[in-house]
C-alpha cells in the first residue's frame, strides 16, 4: 500500500517537472511561429506560367513585396514575347550597393539591402541565387513554350494582316470612288459656271485654269489621304511583330512628338494670342469707325472747315495704313519665333531689300500724298500731263491712269505727274470758267480784219460743241511783215470731245472763207505770185 502511494508520488512529481520544463518551450515555440509568421507576411513569389520561380523578402522604396512581384513577372512575360532568350544573356550588374538582373540591356528587377536582410544571406549570395533560379527554371519553361506560342502569335500576326491589308484596300477603293465623284461634280459645276473667275470686274483666272487648279489640290489630297493610311498600316504591321514593335514605336513617336509639342507651344502660347486677338479686334472697330466717318464727309453729311470732300478717302487710306504700321509694330514681340536668330535675321533681310528698292516707290507715293491734297485733278476730268491727254479715270497713291481718245490707256508715276506740268481742260462749276478754244490762223494783209473776225465767229458758231450763249471772239496776235495773226476763241462746255471739236472748227472755218472768197495761203507765197500789186485793203 504503502509502495504504490509512494509510485504515484513519484509519478505526480515526475509530471510536475515535465509540465514545468514544458512551458518554455511552449512559450517559444509560440514565438517561433509568430516570427515565422511575420516572415511570411513579407514573402512574394514571383511566378511564370504557374511556376514558382523564386521569392521576395523585402520592400524597395515605396514598392511592397507583392508589387515587385507582379512587376518582375510582368518584365519577364514582355521579356519571353518580345525577344529571344538566352542563359548566357543573364547578368548581374552592380549599381550603387546593389545588384540589377538584366538580360542583356533589359532590367528584370533590382536586388537591394532589403532582401538580402530578410532572407538572412549576403546581397551577392541572394543576387546569384535569384540569377541561378532564372536560368534553370525560367529559361526551360520558355523553351518547352516557345513552340507553341510562336505557332500562335504565328497565327494572329497572320490574321491580323489580312483584316488590315483587307481594310486598307476597301478604304483605297472607297477613296478612289470620293475623289471620282468630286471631280465630276467639279466639272458639272464649272459647265454651268463658264465666266470664270471675276474680282471687281477683273478676271483672275479662266474656267479652264479653275478646273486644272481644282484637279490637281483633290490629287495632291488623295496622294496626302493614301499615304498617312500606308503610314498607319506600316506602324500597325511593325507593332504587330515583336521584333519589329520599337520601329513602330519610333514611327510613332515622329507623329506623336511633333503633335504633343505643337500642343504644347499652343497652350504656353494662349495669353500672346490672346493679346494679339485684343489688339486687332479694337483696331477694326476703330478702323470701322473711322471708315464710317469717310464716308459720310464723302457724301457730304459731314462738313468739317476747310476739309474737301474728296480728300476724306485718300486721308482714310493713310490713317488705315498708320494703324497697320502701329498694330504691327505692338503684336511683332508676341509672335511666335519673333525672338529667334531666323526671325531677326528675315526680319533685317526684307527690311534691307524693301528699303533697297522701294525708293521709286516711296517718292512716288509721296507725290500721290501731295497731289492729292494739291486737288488738281478728280476722277473723269480731261486732263494733259506732258504731252499725254485723255480722261482720267484712276488715282492712287503710286500712279495716275488716263483713257486717251483712241481708247489708250496710260500709266503715269505720280512722281512724273507732279514734276511736270498738269492741265485741266474740264470745266469748273462756275459760268465763267468754261473751257476756251482757240486757233490761230494768219491772213494777208490786203483782206480787211472786220471781214476776217466776221468770218471766224461764223464758223464758230457754226460749230457742234460751241457754246452758243456765250459769243466767240477774235484777237489780232500780231502784225507780221506778211500777215497778221488772227486768234479764234470760242467757249465749249464738251471738253471730252475737244479734238473732235476742234476738227469740225478747222472744217467750217475752211468753208466759211472760202464762201467769203478769202484765200487760206502763204502770204509768202501770195506775193512772189502777185508781187506787183498793192496788197493795201481798199475803203
Amino acid at each position: 500500500m504503502k509502495a504504490r502511494s509512494l509510485r504515484k508520488i513519484l509519478g505526480l512529481i515526475f509530471l510536475s517537472i515535465l509540465l514545468m520544463s514544458a512551458v518554455p518551450l511552449i512559450g517559444q515555440k509560440a514565438d517561433v511561429n509568430a516570427a515565422d509568421t511575420t516572415l511570411v507576411k513579407d514573402l512574394a513569389s514571383v511566378a511564370f506560367k504557374s511556376k514558382v520561380l523564386f521569392k521576395i523578402y523585402g520592400f524597395y522604396g515605396p514598392f511592397s513585396p507583392e508589387e515587385r512581384a507582379a512587376l518582375v513577372t510582368t518584365r519577364l512575360e514582355e521579356l519571353s514575347s518580345n525577344t529571344k532568350v538566352y542563359p548566357e544573356s543573364l547578368r548581374a550588374v552592380p549599381v550603387n550597393g546593389e545588384y540589377n538582373i538584366q538580360h542583356g540591356e533589359f532590367l528584370i528587377m533590382t536586388v537591394g539591402a532589403d532582401d538580402a536582410l530578410k532572407a538572412e544571406k549576403p546581397l551577392a549570395e541572394l543576387t546569384q541565387e535569384y540569377l541561378t533560379n532564372l536560368k534553370q527554371e525560367f529559361i526551360p519553361i520558355l523553351q518547352t513554350t516557345t513552340l507553341r506560342s510562336k505557332i500562335i502569335n504565328i497565327a494572329k500576326i497572320t490574321l491580323t494582316l489580312i483584316v488590315v491589308f483587307v481594310i486598307l484596300g476597301f478604304l483605297i477603293k472607297l477613296i478612289n470612288r470620293l475623289f471620282k465623284a468630286l471631280i465630276r461634280r467639279v466639272s458639272n459645276f464649272q459647265n454651268k459656271n463658264q465666266a470664270g473667275l471675276y474680282v471687281k470686274g477683273i478676271r483672275f483666272l479662266t474656267r479652264e485654269q479653275i478646273d486644272t487648279m481644282i484637279r490637281f489640290f483633290l490629287r495632291l489630297l488623295k496622294i496626302a489621304i493614301i499615304l498617312i493610311l500606308f503610314y498607319i498600316v506600316l506602324y500597325l504591321v511593325l507593332y504587330t511583330l515583336p521584333f519589329t514593335r520599337s520601329i513602330a514605336q519610333k514611327l510613332q513617336s515622329y507623329i506623336t512628338v511633333p503633335l504633343f509639342a505643337a500642343g504644347k507651344a499652343f497652350i504656353n502660347y494662349i495669353p500672346n494670342l490672346f493679346f494679339i486677338g485684343v489688339i486687332l479686334f479694337i483696331a477694326k472697330y476703330v478702323l470701322s469707325l473711322l471708315r464710317y466717318i469717310a464716308l459720310e464727309i464723302e457724301e457730304g453729311r459731314i462738313a468739317l472747315g476747310g476739309f474737301h470732300p474728296e480728300w476724306s478717302k485718300p486721308t482714310f487710306q493713310i490713317v488705315k495704313f498708320m494703324i497697320f504700321f502701329f498694330v504691327i509694330v505692338i503684336i511683332f514681340p508676341y509672335l511666335p519665333g519673333s525672338n529667334s536668330p531666323a526671325f531677326k535675321g528675315v526680319s533685317v533681310f526684307v527690311g534691307i531689300i524693301f528699303s533697297l528698292g522701294s525708293s521709286s516707290a516711296i517718292s512716288n507715293m509721296i507725290a500721290g500724298i501731295i497731289l492729292t491734297y494739291m486737288r488738281p485733278y478728280k476722277i473723269g476730268d480731261m486732263i494733259k500731263v506732258g504731252d499725254k491727254f485723255g480722261h482720267l479715270f484712276e488715282f492712287s497713291l503710286l500712279v495716275i491712269r488716263i483713257r486717251t481718245l483712241k481708247n489708250e490707256e496710260i500709266t503715269i508715276p505720280n512722281s512724273l505727274v507732279l514734276n511736270g506740268s498738269i492741265t485741266n481742260y474740264t470745266k469748273m462749276n462756275s459760268p465763267t470758267d468754261d473751257l476756251i478754244l482757240h486757233t490761230t490762223i494768219t491772213i494777208g494783209y490786203d483782206v480787211p480784219w472786220r471781214q476776217v473776225h466776221e468770218l471766224l465767229i461764223k464758223a464758230a458758231m457754226q460749230t457742234e460743241g460751241i457754246m452758243k450763249e456765250r459769243e466767240p471772239f477774235v484777237l489780232q496776235k500780231s502784225l507780221d511783215d506778211y500777215y497778221v495773226a488772227y486768234e479764234l476763241n470760242a467757249y465749249t462746255d464738251a471738253p471730252e470731245i475737244m479734238p473732235r471739236t476742234y476738227s469740225v472748227l478747222h472744217q467750217n472755218i475752211q468753208d466759211c472763207f472760202r464762201e467769203g472768197n478769202v484765200e487760206i495761203m502763204s502770204p509768202a507765197y501770195t506775193a512772189f505770185r502777185n508781187g506787183n500789186q498793192i496788197t493795201i485793203p481798199k475803203e
